[in-house]
């Protein structure tokens, strides 16, 4: 409700916000916080004491969402380093470059074919015309 009703771009603390409006920011994964705990939790359960299991804090990460960063013509140059873009979208040339290769392939393959048939076609008229002059004299 935030993000829709926002002039401004909305950053956020956790990236299960990402994807719904937030640009993103320097975000806690709750994939990672589960990682953490489950595996804590196994310990526990092989028998370990839980004081003996040192408290672990979930690492943070810049995370940013594509859609929003084009929305509000943010310049991803300028984003921090090591930044993971979410939900990025390949260009055209991404997307069909072998498929737009082989299409100029063949293009420039065919203008070259008509380029030299054209040439051709006018040496045996060139030819005629020089028997022809040749023959008067």
């Amino acid at each position: 409700m935030v993000t829709a009703a926002s002039s401004a771009p909305v950053f956020g603390i956790s990236d299960t916000y990402l994807g719904h409006g937030i640009v993103g920011g320097f975000v806690v994964s709750f994939e990672e916080q589960g990682k953490i705990a489950s595996r804590g939790i196994l310990e526990i359960l092989a028998g370990k004491p839980p004081q003996d299991i040192p408290i672990v804090h979930g690492p943070s990460e810049y995370l940013f969402d594509w859609r929003e960063l084009r929305r509000w013509d943010l310049d991803q140059s300028k984003l921090p380093d090591g930044s993971t873009i979410l939900f990025r979208q390949p260009t055209l040339w991404e997307r069909y470059k072998l498929t737009l290769s082989a299409g100029m392939l063949i293009f420039v393959s065919l203008t070259l074919l008509t380029i030299y048939l054209l040439f051709e076609q006018k040496q045996p008229k060139r030819a005629r015309k020089t028997q022809e002059q040749l023959s008067v004299c």
